[in-house]
C-alpha cells in the first residue's frame, strides 16, 4: 500500500524527527521515490520509510547480527561464553538447580498433600465418633492438617538444607511424639 508522498523536511516534520535524523536514516537505507541533490528534491513514500523503520527498530532490539563487526561479534560471544562457564559453576556449587528438578519436587510434594488432605476424612472420622468437646475436636483437626502440611518439609532437599543438630532434634522429637 503506498503512503503520502513527502520531501525531506515534511518527512522529518510528519515523523517527528530532525532533518540531520532523515539524513541518517538515508545513509543507512532509508527507502526514496526520487534522490535528492543539487535543486533537486529528495521524495520518499511515508509508507516505505514507516515499514524501514520498522524493521529497524526490531533489528536493533534483536541484535542485528549480520551488521556486527568482528569486534563486537568476539566481544559477545566471550561474553556469553563467560556467562556460561558462571552458570556451570553456581550449578557445580549447588547454587543453581534446574528447573526440572524444581518442578519434580513440588509435583511430588503437592501429590502428597493433595492425598494426605483427601485421606484426612477417613483417618479423622474414627477419632471424632466419640468426642463431644468442640475444642477436642478442633485439635484432632488441626492435628491431622499440620501431619500433612509437615509432608512439604519431611522431603531431602529441605532436610538436606538443616544443620545435623536441628536434623538430630527434629528425629529425637519426632520419635518421642511417635511413641
Amino acid at each position: 500500500m503506498a503512503g503520502m508522498q513527502y520531501g525531506k523536511a515534511e518527512l522529518a516534520q510528519c515523523l517527528g524527527v530532525s532533518l540531520p535524523t532523515v539524513g541518517q536514516w538515508i545513509r543507512k537505507g532509508c527507502p526514496y521515490v526520487e534522490k535528492g541533490g543539487v535543486g533537486k528534491k529528495w521524495l520518499f513514500d511515508s509508507a516505505e520509510v514507516i515499514a524501514w523503520r520498522e524493521e529497524q527498530v526490531t533489528l536493533q532490539a534483536l541484535g542485528d547480527t549480520q551488521s556486527l563487526d568482528i569486534e563486537e561479534a568476539r566481544r559477545r560471544k566471550l561474553a556469553a561464553e563467560a556467562t556460561m562457564a558462571e552458570l556451570e559453576l553456581a550449578k557445580r556449587r549447588g547454587e543453581v538447580i534446574e528447573i526440572d528438578q524444581v518442578a519434580s519436587v513440588i509435583g511430588d510434594d503437592y501429590a502428597n498433600v493433595r492425598a494426605k488432605l483427601l485421606a484426612l476424612s477417613t483417618k479423622l472420622a474414627p477419632q471424632l465418633v466419640g468426642v463431644e468437646s468442640l475444642g477436642e475436636c478442633q485439635q484432632l483437626i488441626e492435628r491431622g492438617v499440620t501431619e500433612a502440611l509437615e509432608e512439604l518439609t519431611a522431603d531431602e532437599v529441605y532436610a538436606s538444607e538443616s544443620s545435623p543438630e536441628e536434623t538430630r532434634g527434629r528425629e529425637t522429637s519426632e520419635s518421642e511424639a511417635a511413641a
